[in-house]
């Protein structure tokens, strides 16, 4: 009987047992509850660093690759992708298969992220990667930096940020151009320079062209000044070989078939002979100075250099009579491919 009885005190917990377990695990809760609270913020933040970080390297895949264009479309930013779901307001279509778009995509992916990662992130339910673009912005800065005519850059402005979108939420899948995936509105001309991520999006990274715009601005100027230089060469080392009383105009005439001496300088932009297109077939003075028409005939975005051999924009002088000036021309707008139809879109440089 005395066995029955300290076997069935030995069984269960008590009362107070039980509230002491009770309290003790209502003290680790709390204890801990803050501890799980924070490792779930850190966890949010490292994701949302990490796809700032995403965001940024894909940005500047882009700027790479804005390097690679040539013509008037050279240091532009790439298009947006907008096929529709299940691409919109994307960075790169892997089912397109022009060169650009290959050449864009080997760029992106180099930044290695992965290629499931670059209109999407890494979530299981694929939230929208977001690129907005901005085009044709323009900036006025001089020639030479802080001196010169004003030339005008063509550039844009973009931004890459990413989203709570699922791809398979009806956010995306009825998104389009004028209504990206996410909360944040739409880039304009209009925003562009006060625009933030609103609602849930985060992780923007806002990039433009401009800088390499203003690049390709320094080799412009930095070709103008070769081909001055040249043409100053030769014509003293002309000077120097000819008698002391000599008046000849010995800036390098075309020999190419093309003529076009003896004109009115007023109305052809104080030009008296040319202007002569340097990268034209029918024009050889780059070649008589031993340049390169591929390079020095053009801008770096293709437009025309021309040049005059006998510069007299006063229009007070007679043909080829001293003193002798030459000039070179470019459009002031540097998209711009044709000659300047009026005197206020051209940039002179005479010497």
């Amino acid at each position: 009987m005395k066995m029955m009885q300290q076997r069935h005190k030995s069984n269960g917990f008590t009362l107070i047992e039980l509230i002491i377990s009770v309290v003790i695990l209502g003290i680790l809760i709390a204890a801990v509850a803050p501890l799980v609270s924070s490792a779930f913020m850190f966890m949010e933040a490292a994701k949302k660093d990490e796809n700032e970080i995403t965001n940024r390297n894909l940005a500047n895949a882009m700027i790479d690759f804005s390097r690679t264009r040539t013509g008037v479309m050279k240091s532009r930013l790439p298009d947006p992708v907008n096929t529709s779901a299940p691409i919109v307001a994307g960075l790169f279509n892997e089912a397109s298969t022009n060169s650009e778009s290959i050449a864009l995509g080997v760029l992106l992916k180099s930044t290695g992220v992965g290629p499931n990662q670059i209109n999407f992130d890494n979530a299981v339910v694929q939230n929208a990667r977001v690129y907005q673009r901005v085009s044709d912005l323009t900036f006025n800065m001089p020639l030479y930096v802080t001196t010169g005519p004003s030339m005008r850059l063509t550039y844009d402005y973009a931004v890459v940020y990413s989203t709570r979108c699922g791809a398979a939420t009806a956010c995306y899948t009825s998104a389009s151009s004028s209504n990206p995936p996410g909360d944040s509105p739409v880039l304009n001309s209009g925003n562009y320079s006060s625009w933030k991520t609103v609602g849930s999006d985060y992780g923007a990274v806002a990039f433009s062209s401009l800088s390499e715009q203003k690049n390709l601005l320094r080799i412009t100027a930095g070709r103008l000044n070769m081909l001055t230089e040249r043409f100053n060469v030769d014509f003293h080392n002309k000077v120097r070989l000819s008698s002391a009383d000599s008046a000849t105009n010995f800036f390098p005439t075309n020999n190419g078939g093309l003529d076009l001496g003896n004109t009115n300088p007023v109305a052809n932009m104080g030009c008296r002979d040319g202007w002569y297109t340097l990268s034209a077939a029918n024009v050889d003075v780059l070649t008589q100075l031993g340049l390169d028409k591929s390079e020095y005939g053009v801008t770096p975005w293709g437009g025309i250099i021309s040049y005059c051999r006998d510069y007299d924009p006063a229009g007070t002088g007679t043909h080829n009579s001293p003193p002798h000036y030459g000039a070179l021309r470019i459009n002031k707008g540097t998209t711009s491919l044709g000659v300047p139809a009026v005197i206020s879109d051209a940039a002179i440089l005479t010497f």
